[in-house]
C-alpha cells in the first residue's frame, strides 16, 4: 500500500496526511506501521495522529502500545491514548495504570483517592515538559500525605518555573513538612532571574538592547530609533562620519540608561 511507504517521508506533514489517511481506510494492514510511529516517531503530532488512526481502525493490537503511550513524553500523545483506550471500552484493575490514565486525560482529582500507588505515576509528572502538568501533579502528591509526596514537594520547590514553585509553596503545610523549612527549600532552586549587569552591559554597548533583555518593549523600539537616527544623519551628510561621533556623543545618555537597566534588573523578583 503506497500510503504505508509514505510513512517513512521525511516530511512531518507528509507522515500526518498518511496517518490521517489510513485511519480512514481503516486497513488492518496499517496497524502494525502505525503502532511503529507511535512507538518511534520524533514528532508529537503524527504520534498524537497514530494514536486517532488506530482507534479508528479498531485492532484491539493497538490496545497494548496505546497503553504504553500513556507514559509519552508529551501530554497531547498521552491524551490521544487516552482517548483512544476509552473507545476500545479499555478499564484497568491495576491502580498504578489507572493514575498514569488519569495524568493523560488530566483529570487530576481523581488521583489522590488512588492512594499511595499513585505516588509513583506522579512523581513521573513532575518531570513532565509543561509546567501546568508538574505543577498539577504536586497539588495532587498534596492530596496524598504520604512520606513520597513529602519528599515530591521538597523537589518541586526546585522547579525551574516560578508558576510551579509557586504551588509547591501553597502544598507545603498538606505534604506534612514544617514551614521553617520551606525558605531552605526555595534556597535551593534554580535562578532564572535576569542579570542586572548584562542588562547594564547591553544598554551601554547597543542602547535600548538591554531592555529588550529584560523584557519591556520599548527596549527594541528605543534601539531602532538610535539606529534610525544614525543611518538619518549619514543620508543627510552623506559622510560616514556620524558612525563615529553620534555614538561617542551617545556615551553620557547610554550610561545613564545602562543605570536604568541595572536598577530595573534588581526589582524583579526571583521566586
Amino acid at each position: 500500500m503506497p500510503l504505508i511507504g509514505s510513512l517513512k517521508h521525511r516530511k512531518t506533514a507528509v507522515r500526518i496526511g498518511s496517518v490521517e489517511a489510513l485511519g480512514l481506510i481503516g486497513s488492518r494492514q496499517a496497524v502494525h506501521p502505525l503502532v511503529g510511529l507511535l512507538n518511534n516517531d520524533k514528532s508529537n503530532e503524527v504520534r498524537w495522529a497514530a494514536t486517532i488512526s488506530l482507534a479508528s481502525i479498531g485492532d484491539e493490537a493497538a490496545i497494548a502500545p496505546l497503553i504504553s503511550a500513556l507514559r509519552d513524553p508529551d501530554k497531547y500523545v498521552r491524551s490521544g491514548a487516552a482517548a483512544a483506550l476509552d473507545i476500545f471500552g479499555w478499564k484497568t484493575p491495576e491502580i498504578q495504570m489507572q493514575a498514569y490514565y488519569y495524568i493523560a486525560k488530566q483529570e487530576w482529582g481523581r488521583i489522590p483517592p488512588l492512594g499511595e500507588p499513585a505516588s509513583a505515576p506522579l512523581l513521573w509528572a513532575l518531570n513532565d515538559r509543561d509546567p501546568r502538568v508538574r505543577a498539577a501533579a504536586v497539588d495532587s502528591l498534596g492530596e496524598l500525605h504520604t512520606p513520597v509526596a513529602r519528599g515530591a514537594c521538597s523537589i518541586a520547590l526546585r522547579d525551574p518555573d516560578p508558576f510551579v514553585r509557586k504551588r509547591a509553596a501553597l502544598v507545603f503545610p498538606k505534604c506534612g513538612i514544617p514551614l521553617t523549612i520551606l525558605p531552605r527549600g526555595l534556597s535551593r532552586r534554580p535562578r532564572t532571574k535576569p542579570s542586572p549587569y548584562i542588562a547594564a552591559m547591553l544598554n551601554l554597548m547597543f542602547l535600548g538592547v538591554g531592555y529588550n533583555y529584560l523584557g519591556y518593549w520599548f527596549g527594541f523600539v528605543l534601539f531602532q530609533v538610535f539606529i534610525t537616527i544614525n543611518l538619518m544623519t549619514i543620508a543627510v551628510t552623506g559622510s560616514p562620519l556620524p558612525l563615529l561621533v553620534i555614538p561617542l556623543m551617545s556615551v553620557p545618555y547610554s550610561i545613564l540608561f545602562a543605570i536604568h537597566a541595572w536598577y530595573l534588573a534588581n526589582k524583579i523578583p526571583d521566586l
